[in-house]
């Protein structure tokens, strides 16, 4: 289950740093990110259905460190992107 998540987590990275290099403007840059995001939400929540976690420990691990990893980078562009709409022109 490590590893999974180790390469999930790696391939956001690596795909959120794609999108900042390939986009200049914050706010599309947020909604592409925010996008992709939620898609891998979606194909987390979809694992962990057909999951089924060896120990208690195994699951508080998920949900206490592994979860909030993508979830922090989420809510951290979901914030940018409500700044710039904000913002005035």
């Amino acid at each position: 289950m490590n590893e999974y998540f180790t390469d999930l987590l790696q391939k956001v990275d690596l795909q959120i740093q794609d999108f900042e290099d390939n986009n200049n403007d914050p706010f599309s840059l947020c909604k592409q990110v925010i996008d992709y995001l939620q898609e891998i939400i979606g194909e987390l929540k979809a694992f962990i259905i057909s999951y089924s976690f060896t120990s208690k420990e195994e699951e508080i691990y998920f949900f206490k460190h592994i979860k909030p990893e993508v979830l922090s980078r989420l809510l951290y562009f979901t914030e940018i992107y409500n700044t710039e709409m904000r913002k005035p022109h």
